[in-house]
């Protein structure tokens, strides 16, 4: 996918994270998002599941306040002594961790109050800011009451769910705590632009990427009046700046309605103007596929030499040469030189990067642009699993960084614009040595690295061992992260039944129990697909197994019990229980012949009473019958 496809549909939110990432890194200030009411939802989930930190709004209007009111969960206030007694904390992270509600601490407009102040370990841990340490039965188990009725940890089962949200009204939110959380700013829509002073915000980098708020404007006038044909109107409307990939309900774009309809002047124009000639409408139909469907021939044709590529599926899995009208519209797709196609799409990507670049006013803006595009190449590359590509750009990366003493400029575990990591995507298209490169070099390194530093004397090693440090930082990965909708690579990989690479995932730590933002885990994505009577649509009996395989291997071997060694004189008895008195002339029944047999019943009770007087004779007592 190119730069400006992934750029162009990333929504707001995202946008947000990924400035926050490209302007702070992993520094010490904190990460900061700027987002309207409508994105709020969005953007905690983003600041959740993406940025891995439970979200604190700066919210001055006290619309979000007044908004998650009437979520489901708990509204603290921090002023009040009685809903930050240790007890109401506890019953109530307690309650939302069970139920997986939102327990939201409101700081109202205090300032020098901070969260901190009120950590206790029984009652509101210091690990209440990491869901990985707070969900850890260590930590919630000290909250647990087992004598007041609450359950032991091992009981205790935490809905994936729970968000802890601090809400302040205050421009400054308290330091301390926001340095823990990702900020979140919510502003008026007509607040849209506006800076907050500390940093670049989402209007300033959507100006970067040559996104900026009029070109967002969506006409359904313009796209009405290109299915029409009236060629005034739609210049009209783009010299009002409206959005050329404007769209009505169904997704389709100015240029897709005039394809459609044949209206090759149109279609020409809006080429002219940037249209993208490959954007599809929400059947996945691009503006090509609808002309040769209507069999729009010369419109077709300028299509194709514009970039549109026939290569490009519906969600019917069709094509436009399988769709095609007419002979005569199908001669001019198989003829098409596909090639063509790659060199066109290419060079327009070029163009569109060098408008960015004329947009780039300073040396802060260029180096932003220069992060989103090597970005952009690292994900690409796992998507196609390129794996020495991969190695080849993680040195040059940990070099440039050793030559400048900065920190990388990116890293192994960096993301899309859906929260996808290069070990997501490389297990979504099961690219298994992708995977496996992803996990085993970063944890190679860090154990070359550390026994580097011990042994370290010469100039030269500590040459090598500082390379090697920085090599295991660019390398370094989390194999459980998630994605904005909580989805983990192993839920991805049983998702699209990469069995390979499900396997390394298991074997390197991988856990399917985690669940994503809908309540499902990768044993879920695992079971068969059935249809309203229960009868198995699609079997996914392989993706399943390699689930029971790798369970089965690492379960824990049954503890069989030892029994102790008995005197052959003292017959074990119940505990409890006398021993039963054994009758004179009866014996165990035994089946068997010959010599070396047991003795009948009939045969067994005159061998008793023989063996009995003989005993009593010698003033032995007679032997228990085995």
């Amino acid at each position: 996918m190119a730069l400006w496809s992934q750029l162009m549909g990333l929504p707001l939110c995202h946008l947000a994270v990924k400035m926050a990432t490209v302007l702070e890194g992993d520094g010490e200030a904190p990460s900061t998002m700027r987002v309207s009411l409508k994105e709020l939802t969005d953007a905690m989930d983003t600041a959740v599941y993406v940025a891995e930190k439970f979200p604190l709004v700066v919210d001055p209007t006290g619309q979000a306040t007044r908004f998650l009111k009437y979520q489901r969960g708990t509204t603290l206030m921090a002023a009040n002594p009685s809903d930050m007694a240790p007890d109401s904390l506890r019953r109530h992270l307690l309650g939302a961790l069970k139920h997986g509600t939102l327990l939201m601490v409101n700081f109202d407009t205090l300032v020098t109050l901070e969260l901190e102040q009120f950590f206790a370990p029984d009652s509101f841990p210091r690990e209440v800011f990491s869901r990985q340490q707070l969900f850890s039965p260590e930590v919630f188990g000290k909250l647990l009451r087992p004598a007041e009725g609450d359950p032991d940890a091992a009981e205790f089962i935490i809905n994936d769910h729970f968000k802890l949200v601090v809400l302040c009204r205050a421009e400054s939110p308290p330091p301390l705590t926001a340095k823990e959380m990702c900020v979140i700013r919510v502003h008026l829509p007509s607040e849209g632009g506006k800076s907050d002073g500390g940093t670049a915000d989402t209007a300033d980098f959507a100006k970067l990427l040559g996104v900026a708020k009029e070109t967002k404007r969506n006409s359904t006038e313009l796209v009405e009046a290109a299915f029409d044909n009236e060629v005034g109107t739609v210049v009209s409307c783009l010299d009002k700046n409206y959005d050329i990939e404007s769209e009505d309900g169904h997704g389709h774009t100015a240029l897709s309605e005039a394809a459609c309809q044949g209206h090759r002047d149109i279609v020409s124009l809006l080429l002219e103007r940037g249209a993208d000639p490959n954007k599809c409408n929400d059947e996945n139909r691009s503006p090509l596929y609808r002309a040769a469907y209507n069999g729009h021939l010369e419109t077709l044709q300028l299509l194709l030499e514009s970039g549109g590529d026939p290569r490009l599926r519906s969600k019917q899995g069709e094509t436009a040469y399988d769709v095609a009208k007419n002979a005569e519209a199908q001669a001019i797709l198989a003829q098409w030189d596909l090639t063509k196609t790659d060199k066109l799409v290419e060079e327009r990507r070029k163009v569109i990067e060098a408008k960015w670049q004329e947009r780039i006013t300073n040396h802060v803006e260029r180096e932003q642009f220069a992060l989103m595009q090597i970005h952009s190449e690292l994900l690409e590359i796992a998507r196609e699993g390129k794996v020495e590509e991969l190695e080849k750009r993680m040195e040059q990366l940990a070099d440039e960084a050793l030559e400048t003493g900065d920190r990388p400029r990116a890293c192994a575990d960096i993301r899309d614009e859906k929260g996808n990591t290069l070990l997501a995507l490389a297990a979504q298209f099961d690219h298994v040595e992708m995977v496996a490169l992803l996990v085993f070099k970063g944890k190679a390194f860090d154990v070359q690295a550390r026994d580097l530093a011990a042994a370290s004397s010469s100039v030269a090693q500590k040459e090598h061992a500082t390379r090697t440090a920085m090599l295991a930082r660019v390398w370094k990965v989390n194999v459980n992260s998630r994605d904005c909708k909580g989805w983990t690579p192993v839920a991805i990989a049983v998702f699209h039944e990469a069995k390979k690479s499900l396997r390394v995932l298991l074997d390197n730590g991988a856990d399917p129990n985690l669940k994503n933002q809908y309540n499902k885990n990768a044993y879920d994505f695992a079971k068969d697909d059935l249809d309203a009577a229960n009868n198995i649509v699609k079997s996914r009996a392989e993706i399943r197994q390699v689930l029971i395989d790798w369970e089965n291997e690492h379960r824990p071997a049954a503890v069989v019990p030892v029994t102790p060694a008995v005197s052959p004189e003292q017959p074990p008895t119940k505990a409890g229980k006398p021993s039963p008195k054994k009758a004179v002339g009866k014996s165990p029944k035994r089946v068997g012949s010959g010599p070396g047999a047991s003795p009948t019943p009939a045969n067994a009770s005159k061998a008793t009473d023989i063996k009995a007087k003989a005993s009593k004779a010698k003033k032995i007592p007679p032997k228990a019958p085995k």
